[in-house]
C-alpha cells in the first residue's frame, strides 16, 4: 500500500499485489472538510473496490475538492485484500 499526493487536493492510494495469486481489495477513507471547525466540519465517505493480478498494481483517488476552500484531511484509510475467487 502507498499513497503520494497527486495534486493540491487530491491523494492516490494505490496498492500493489505482491502475491502469486489474484486478489481482489477494497480501500476506504474519509475526507473531512474543516476538521477544526466546530459548524463548517464535514465528513464524505469514499471507497474503492480493485481486482488485481498477480505482481498487478492498482490505484483510487483520494479527492478533497468536495471542500472547496476550507482545510481538509484525508483519514481513516483502510484496505483489505482477498484472493480472487476465480
Amino acid at each position: 500500500f502507498g499513497q503520494s499526493d497527486k495534486d493540491d487536493d487530491t491523494v492516490e492510494l494505490s496498492i500493489t499485489n505482491s502475491c502469486t495469486v489474484p486478489v481482489d481489495c477494497t480501500m476506504s477513507w474519509r475526507v473531512v472538510c474543516a476538521p477544526q471547525s466546530k459548524k463548517r466540519r464535514a465528513v464524505h465517505p469514499g471507497s474503492s473496490k480493485l481486482s488485481l493480478v498477480s505482481s498487478g498494481t492498482g490505484s483510487a483517488e483520494a479527492s478533497a475538492s468536495v471542500c472547496g476552500d476550507d482545510s481538509w484531511a484525508i483519514e481513516s484509510i483502510n484496505w483489505s485484500c482477498e484472493p480472487n475467487d476465480d
